[in-house]
């Protein structure tokens, strides 16, 4: 079969053509340093470098995810450890509350440096993370504290914020406001309360009132009331010994705490009766009695009431004596302070622990990360030796085969006549 001019001249340059797309192919390669991506190329390294890629954007996101995590996890510790900064300066002012010879300027001194530590420790319960979420309002977007008549409220819940670290890994990354500023160690006062029953102890009435007191023969005991039911409790003692009385108080009836008291007569050695005025509860005994470890249900940060000494033979008529309940003693407002810094002490460590698995989890998550880019990295990287020696070669068949064109169709029917 005979080929003309034309149609040689047609196949010869689809041929240069394929020749020139495949070095130009090559040389884009070896210029970029990557292997050909499409799968048709390699169907299975496509295959396995789809999957790297897919394992290197899923570390990528755990990595960010972890990222996070510690950032909150390190600005948790650092507000409890603020926290607890300024709970030992409460430490620090109970104590000195604790001296009998504090005049009243001192006393308001001590209160206003409390209030200023207590807007200073609202302020660290409602600290935010890089995002904007609240650290310790548990799931809640809302701020975790809120300022009150009441006091001090938690606005949050009992969640525990978590970040998804791998495919099988979920961590807690800080505590709620609950169980960080809200009861200590079991006990019904919260942190908030604590500082409050603290700072009403400076005031002057509180100062001046007493937990434990003791009369001759004849006193006069005055419960505050309102409306309000309440239950008091108190121990008495007189020259028969000691019992816990407790009933409840309203405004104007004295009846059931005198009944309580009278109740135990036999035990004390006490007696009791309405003061004439209606007023108060006229106590009485052959001997000293003592009043203490008072309490009331709806635990006030003020006095309760007054024992007065009423005139006997043996002890003259004094001024009441305020009482406070027990647990606005001054022990006690600085055994609450203690048990807040244990506390904050446990929930740092707790935080600190978390901080230590969140660090473990990165360095996985940077060890996996390198290895994975190893793997793409050796899917990827073109063999440069292999595909420049390939380039070579090509370019000398692509200048081999036009040298050889232009001497076929440079010949005529007269170069073959000759």
């Amino acid at each position: 079969m005979s080929i003309g001019n034309v149609l040689f001249t047609e196949f010869a340059t689809r041929g240069f053509a394929r020749v020139q797309d495949d070095i130009s192919e090559l040389q884009a390669l070896i210029s970029s340093g990557k292997n050909d991506p499409r799968s048709s190329a390699d169907q299975m390294r496509a295959a396995q470098l789809s999957a790297f890629k897919e394992q290197e954007a899923a570390v990528a996101h755990f990595s960010n995810a972890a990222e996070q995590a510690s950032s909150r996890v390190a600005l948790s510790d650092q507000a409890i450890g603020d926290a607890a900064v300024i709970m030992r300066r409460m430490q620090e002012l109970a104590i000195t509350a604790g001296n009998d010879t504090l005049t009243g300027a001192g006393l308001a001194g001590l209160r206003a440096e409390a209030e200023t530590l207590r807007s200073s420790l609202v302020e660290i319960a409602n600290r935010v993370d890089g995002l904007g979420q609240p650290l310790f309002s548990g799931y809640s977007p809302s701020p975790a504290f809120t300022e009150t008549k009441e006091g001090v409220i938690y606005n949050g819940d009992e969640g525990r914020p978590s970040q998804r670290l791998s495919e099988t890994l979920t961590l807690p990354v800080g505590v709620n406001g609950s169980e960080l500023f809200g009861a200590v160690d079991g006990g019904a006062e919260g942190m908030f309360d604590m500082i409050d029953g603290l700072i009403a102890s400076f005031g002057q009435a509180m100062y001046n009132a007493r937990p434990k007191l003791e009369v001759a023969e004849k006193a006069e005991l005055k419960l505050n009331a309102d409306r309000t039911e309440k239950t008091v409790t108190m121990t008495i003692e007189g020259p028969t010994g000691a019992v816990e009385v407790s009933a409840p108080v309203v405004a104007g009836l004295h009846g059931p705490m005198i009944d309580a008291i009278n109740a135990e007569t036999a035990n004390t050695g006490i007696t009791a009766s309405l003061a004439d005025d209606g007023e108060g509860i006229i106590l009485e005994a052959a001997g000293y009695m003592t009043v203490s470890q008072m309490s009331r249900s709806d635990e006030p940060n003020a006095p309760i009431g007054s024992l007065q000494q009423l005139q006997t033979n043996s002890a003259n008529l004094q001024d009441p004596i305020l009482i406070r309940t027990q647990d606005k003693s001054q022990d006690a407002m600085i055994a609450n302070v203690d048990r807040a810094l244990d506390h904050l002490a446990e929930k740092r460590a707790e935080v600190g622990a978390m901080g230590a698995t969140v660090d473990s989890q990165k360095e996985a998550l940077d060890t996996r990360s390198l290895n994975i880019a190893e793997a793409i990295s050796g899917l990827e990287d073109l063999d440069v030796a292999a595909a420049v020696t390939r380039l070579q070669s090509l370019l000398l068949t692509r200048d081999a085969s036009q040298q050889t064109f232009v001497k076929i169709t440079q010949t005529s029917l007269f170069d073959y006549l000759r």
